[in-house]
């Protein structure tokens, strides 16, 4: 959990760079010496957590923040023999565990820690207030360490995909930083931008959030903050699908696309769900709902914790790599379920030289995802969408 991603740098670091202890040797250099540019990276925070439980017991240094399972959802959604393009950044403080690194480390992904000497690690508390680890509160325990623009080595900035947490403002600020001010343009090899927006600063603020919007790629919010950008009241209420439509319909600025029917959307947005899946609704087809992996009420379901940054990591790699937004959820369906069947993140090993997570592997999941996705209910209820049938023709959910 993290509140938001400033563009203030930390204090002078020192830097240092492994590769995972299960992936081929680190990035490669280019011509120029440089390390060439990872496939993944987020500037989201790793944070270290003291997890209280209602019956007394106390877990310490328990990694978790949206840099930390961002990382993951995008290790899991890439082969073996690619994770080490994917990158974990680690601003750490004088008291960081090596432990906590090594585990990073063990998914086979590059581990890039800058230690901002003299200061605390990033840490908070984190407390289950019943034994289904649903009510849960949070909060810093020391003064957050958040990851700079300013900071990154050239080639981080160079990386086909940027995760983020940020407020409207400093989303605004890390794109001019990453991208200059073109990249509203979407010019031809920078990255997928994609955003995860500060719950702290959602309040009655989707136009903060339509004007941010046109500076990412991908807006994904879940459904509590979109519709906290409409109306904060209306969270008060029981969940209503029609209403999710209608916040997602208003910071995918559809507004700006019924003026012409043919237009493409600026952006594409994800809202992320939860037990009731996913809304997509990609730049140029209709949106969609796809569900989640575990159904409602599923014993598989131990701690959503983390779950929500794990389908967006896994998202952004995956739309980066296939232009399908529709896939790309699924890959992020996927990602999530791995990451809420137990508390921290999935068991991985080899076996037979295939690669398991808990037990499957990642591809025959989403295979079975996919075969039981084509026969759901994938329709839009509300009426806050183009009606145009050339635009929302019906078209296979997988190609």
């Amino acid at each position: 959990m993290e509140a938001r991603s400033p563009s203030s740098a930390p204090a002078a670091t020192t830097t240092s760079m492994t590769p995972g202890a299960a992936a081929a040797p680190g990035p490669a250099a280019t011509t120029a010496g440089e390390l060439s540019a990872p496939g993944f990276v987020s500037l989201g925070m790793v944070v270290l957590d003291e997890i209280r439980f209602p019956d007394g017991r106390v877990l310490r240094d328990v990694a978790g923040g949206s840099g930390f399972y961002s990382t993951l959802g995008a290790r899991l959604a890439v082969p073996r023999e690619d994770a080490e393009t994917v990158c974990c950044l680690v601003v750490a403080g004088d008291d960081f565990p090596a432990s906590v690194v090594e585990q990073i480390e063990d998914w086979g992904v590059t581990v890039l820690v800058q230690k901002v000497e003299g200061r605390l690690s990033t840490r908070g508390l984190l407390v289950y207030e019943d034994d289904v680890f649903g009510r849960k509160t949070f909060r810093y325990t020391n003064p957050p360490l958040r990851p700079s623009v300013d900071e990154l080595p050239g080639y981080l900035r160079r990386a086909s995909v940027v995760h983020t947490l940020a407020a409207p403002e400093d989303v605004k600020g890390q794109a001019a930083a990453l991208f200059g001010n073109g990249y509203g343009q979407r010019l031809p090899g920078h990255p997928l931008f994609a955003w995860e927006p500060s719950p702290l600063h959602c309040d009655e603020a989707w136009k903060d959030h339509l004007d941010a919007g046109q500076h990412v790629d991908v807006l994904s919010p879940n459904d509590k903050e979109v519709v906290k950008m409409m109306t904060p009241r209306a969270e008060e209420g029981p969940w209503d699908r029609g209403l999710v439509e209608r916040a997602a319909a208003l910071i995918s600025d559809e507004g700006y696309c019924q003026r012409d029917l043919e237009q493409q959307r600026r952006w594409t947005t994800v809202v992320r769900c939860g037990e009731y899946g996913c809304l997509t609704v990609p730049r140029a087809s209709a949106p969609v709902w796809l569900p989640p992996y575990h159904d409602i009420g599923s014993d598989k379901v131990v701690d959503p914790t983390g779950a929500g940054n794990a389908f967006l990591g896994a998202f952004a790699v995956a739309y980066k790599n296939t232009d399908d937004a529709v896939l790309a959820s699924a890959y992020g369906a996927v990602a999530a379920s791995f990451v809420i069947e137990q508390m921290g993140p999935p068991k991985r090993e080899v076996v037979d030289d295939k690669e398991l997570w808990n037990g499957e592997e990642f591809g025959k999941r989403l295979e079975a995802y996919q075969t039981r996705t084509r026969t759901s209910d994938t329709s839009i209820v509300s009426c806050h969408f183009r009606s145009n049938s050339a635009w929302a023709e019906r078209k296979e959910l997988f190609q």
